[in-house]
């Protein structure tokens, strides 16, 4: 984590210093102008100027180290170079009168997103001593103050030094929420990219993603495997340099499919199309079509029009449950009778020779939950039939319901096959599945449903001796 952090803002902090160090600039050459000579002297402008120089080497470095150098602690010399610099400037501009004060909550903000909760507090404490130092050194006789007319009394650099003290205090703590939002969603953008990644690996046809720009953001497997790039030749460069022959893509006129000529790096010609549709209903209807019309006795035919439709019927269980896991929250919710629900569920089960359990039911007759009656029937569908699956021993799922307050938990036990530990702590990765036919979506579907109305789940298992699976939703 620190190292991904460590390479999260070079470009920001890069151009941030050039506009601190243009805007000090400015104000060097305003003083100036105005008769600098009041406002500053002359060898004071020249010590501004000269570390305004020194600022401006010192970013082309870090902006060289950043690009041609894996060095990990480059944040931390950096924030080193600057509070030297800073320090600089308040020494040779008025100590703790200094116009360049504002620099050091600046720093302090970089240090946070730079390293965290802990350099948030590191930099609001050599901030302070340094400007401490800057304002009693003279007094103590450790330095003398760079113009004798930055001179003070003890009295006015302790209050100066305790206002900027308090200041710099108020900004560490609220730098410190800052860098925590900033690492949270630097987390999900993670986990988003993760879980992107995993989806389109697992896709088995040849699939690319590009940016409104055009520019090839993500290249699967299958893709590299068609075309002969591999993903790190391909991605950030034009759509239009790996199919020459596209021409735009015309997404306001909602292109249903697009047929290109593509020569791969073997010279083999290959016809590609692009579709923006599911050809499943249409491949499965002609295939049944086909299969009417085949005589009895052409046994072979017949059995491969039957994989054919099965797998077709496979792939649309896979298209609908990444349909259903990708579906935005519940929309519009009302009361939701569970009772009614399970029962529905218990009848189903029932009516499956081929799971051979029953459902036990100890759900009030009044329990109601706030959400959408067909996503909530199909979560508790899943989890009823992945009890019943589980084999239990005793051929029983039990399903009990009760209301806490503004809480509904509902609880599916059954004392089947129980999951390993290893198993259950990743229960709900999407496309992760134990089963020899799962897509590996159900419980990330249910998962996503449940959060998306408000509840939680969760789930205790012990290999061997069965599941209980809890679920917690708003009442009404």
């Amino acid at each position: 984590m620190a190292h991904a952090r460590a390479g999260a803002i070079p470009a920001n902090a890069f151009a941030a210093r050039l506009l601190a160090l243009a805007a000090i600039l400015t104000l060097a050459v305003l003083a100036q102008l105005r008769g600098g000579e009041s406002l500053y002297s002359g060898r004071v402008l020249g010590a501004l100027y000269a570390l305004v120089l020194a600022g401006f080497l010192l970013a082309l470095a870090y902006g060289a180290l950043a690009a041609w150098s894996p060095f990990r602690q480059l944040h931390l010399v950096e924030l080193i170079g600057d509070a030297v610099v800073i320090s600089g400037f308040v020494y040779c501009s008025g100590g703790a009168r200094s116009i360049f004060g504002f620099l050091y909550p600046i720093w302090i903000v970089y240090a946070a997103l730079a390293l965290g909760s802990r350099g948030a507090m590191i930099a609001c404490s050599f901030a302070t001593v340094a400007l401490g130092a800057i304002a009693w050194g003279p007094i103590a006789g450790w330095f003398p103050p760079y113009s004798p007319d930055f001179a003070m009394g003890s009295r006015e650099a302790g209050t100066a030094v305790g206002t900027h003290a308090v200041a710099f205090v108020a900004v560490a703590l609220l730098a410190r929420r800052l860098a925590a939002e900033v690492q949270a969603g630097r987390d999900e953008l993670q986990h988003l990219g993760e879980l992107h990644r995993r989806i389109v690996d697992n896709v088995s046809s040849g699939l690319l993603t590009v940016t409104r720009l055009g520019w090839v953001s993500s290249f699967n497997q299958e893709a590299e495997s068609i075309t002969g790039f591999s993903a790190a030749e391909v991605v950030g460069r034009p759509l239009g340099e790996l199919f020459p022959t596209l021409g735009p893509l015309d997404v306001v006129e909602r292109q249903r499919r697009i047929q290109l000529e593509y020569r791969d790096r073997d010279g083999r010609t290959l016809h590609l199309g692009m579709s923006l549709r599911n050809p499943l209903a249409s491949l499965s209807g002609a295939v049944e079509l086909l299969a009417a019309d085949l005589p009895a006795s052409d046994r072979h035919s017949q059995t491969l029009s039957q994989i054919v439709q099965r797998e077709t019927a496979r792939l649309n269980r896979l298209v609908t449950d990444f349909l259903t896991y990708a579906r935005p929250g519940p929309g519009r919710s009302e009361p939701v009778r569970l009772r009614a629900l399970f029962e529905e569920l218990a009848e189903l089960v029932a009516r499956d020779d081929s799971l051979g359990v029953r459902v036990e039911l100890a759900v009030p007759e009044s329990l109601e939950a706030l959400g959408n009656a067909d996503q909530l029937r199909q979560v508790f569908w899943n989890l009823v039939r992945n009890a019943a699956e589980s084999e239990p021993v005793d051929r029983v799922v039990r399903v009990r319901g009760m209301r806490e307050n503004a809480t509904v938990e509902l609880e599916i036990e059954d004392r089947g096959c129980g999951m390993a530990p290893e198993t259950l702590e990743r229960i709900f990765e999407p496309f992760y599945t134990t089963k020899p036919k799962g897509t590996g979506l159900g419980l990330a579907t249910v998962h996503r449903v449940v959060e998306a109305h408000g509840g939680r789940i969760g789930i205790d298992s012990e290999l061997g001796r069965g599941t209980i699976v809890r679920v917690w939703l708003p009442a009404p």
